[in-house]
Parts: C-alpha cells; structure tokens; sequence
C-alpha cells in the first residue's frame, strides 16, 4: 500500500496550518474533515485493493471481476464490518487472526477514531478531533491495513 499521496496532504496541510498560524481555529476544523474523507476514501480504495488481490491469487478472471465488483460497494468499514463484511466470507480463522493482531492496539483505537470521526463529518455535530490527534490517528491506523494484507495475502 502506498500511502505516500495521504502523507503528502497532510505535509501540505501541516504547512499551511503552519504558516499562517491557524492552529485552533476553524481551519483547521475545516482541513483535519477533509483529511478524515480523503483519508476514509482511500483506505476504502486499500480495503478494496487487498481483496482483489487475493483474488488474483487465483488466476480466474471471473472470479477476480466478481470480487471487484463486488467489494467496490462497501463504504466506511469499522473494524468489524472489516472482520465481518470481508474477512469473515473467506473464513473464520483469517478472522480470528486479523482480530488478534489488532484488538486492543493503538492501530484499531487510530482506525476507529478516523471512521467513528468520519461519520460526525457526514452526519454529526462535528468532529472530536484536532488535527494533531488525526494524524496520530492515521499513523497508527496504517497498521490495521496492513495486518489485513497480511492475513489475506501472505
């Protein structure tokens, strides 16, 4: 997974926020929600992408469209629709694997802190986080996609 794109957004957020001096204040409100979307876009696409490439695995071109088709529909994955939309249709132990690598980490706490704050973006009253937290957030969080690549595809 290449997270360099959502690294590079927050440097030019991070610099912004910086230089004009805008940290606590509604800008920085209004850039740590776009980063919880930008940052829920793409982890969707990462989800999506671990998936498909266990499919490939398979060398069936049926079964690897199926799967993209199929997996491009999920939006906003908790850590348990992860366990339990995903990972749980190939089989209950890559569940209790991918549970047991990340339950009680910083990783998860990070993930759900970006999906929970997500959703306040789309639907709540706002967000419970700085930017400062987000980023701690997301550099933890990086790590659950990356146990989820490990148990699909390793």
């Amino acid at each position: 997974m290449d997270f360099q794109k959502i690294d590079n957004v927050f440097e030019a957020c991070d610099l912004h926020l910086k230089t004009t001096n805008t940290f606590n204040t509604l800008i920085e409100t209004y850039l740590t929600q776009y980063l919880l979307i930008y940052i829920s876009a793409n982890f969707e696409q990462f989800v999506r992408d671990i998936v498909v490439k266990k499919a490939q695995k398979t060398g069936d071109v049926e079964i690897i469209a199926f799967i993209e088709n199929t997996v491009g529909y999920y939006k906003s994955l908790s850590i348990g629709d992860i366990r339990g939309k995903i990972i749980r249709k190939f089989s209950v132990e890559l569940e209790e694997k991918f549970s047991k690598t990340i339950a009680g980490t910083a990783a998860e706490i990070g993930y759900t802190n970006i999906i929970r704050n997500r959703h306040l973006v789309d639907h709540g009253p706002g967000i419970n986080m700085t930017f400062k937290e987000l980023r701690n957030s997301y550099n933890d969080s990086k790590k659950v996609l990356q146990n989820l690549d490990d148990v699909l595809n390793h």
